[in-house]
């Protein structure tokens, strides 16, 4: 889904398995005023530069979610990630993944036009909270508050995954991580 903050314009896009109905509803439970476009709509067609906000998860949580929950074939992952196959196993579906070597980044980076910003899933509140800050909303005490207890809503973090699986998935994914997750 995709918020649209009303005082300011400014757009947030939450592409498929980001926690996107949360961001709807952590917006709202701060009482600021925001229009929403269902579905997943791509940023680019709000324009480029900083009144865009995109989130981005880890690419091996992201993954994860991806396997756990598959999205409807009609979800545009772009030719950067298959969708995964009935009854494939997570280490195959991984594996033909990763056939296309830092292919969650691209998929990421089609979601987030030249000049925006960035939420990341793994800070979901604080994240959200900057970015409301930044576009001149002031959520109070009791709005933080709502975001929080929203958070659940979210979508759980990643499962245990094989530890080879997850260093594959990050050395493919490097440029990724270097650029949206500096600290590992």
């Amino acid at each position: 889904m995709t918020v649209i903050l009303q005082r300011s314009g400014a757009v947030i896009v939450g592409p498929p398995r980001t926690a996107s109905r949360w961001l709807v509803q952590a917006v709202t439970a701060a009482g600021v005023p925001c229009w929403t476009a269902p579905g997943h709509q791509f940023p680019g067609q709000f324009g480029t530069g900083d009144r865009i906000v995109a989130v981005v998860r880890h690419p091996v949580g992201w993954l994860d979610s991806m396997y756990r929950t598959p999205t409807g074939a009609g979800v545009p992952l772009g030719w950067h990630v298959p969708h995964p196959a009935p009854g494939e196993s997570l280490e195959d579906w991984v594996a033909r993944s990763l056939d296309r070597p830092g292919c969650v980044g691209r998929f990421f980076r089609q979601w987030r036009p030249p000049g925006s910003r960035v939420i990341r899933f793994e800070c979901l509140v604080p994240d959200l909270l900057r970015v409301l800050r930044e576009h001149g909303e002031k959520p109070d005490a009791a709005a933080v508050w709502a975001m929080s207890v929203h958070r659940d809503g979210a979508g759980r973090p990643a499962g245990p995954w094989p530890a080879e699986l997850a260093r594959q998935v990050c050395a493919a994914e490097q440029d990724f991580l270097t650029a949206f997750y500096p600290e590992g």
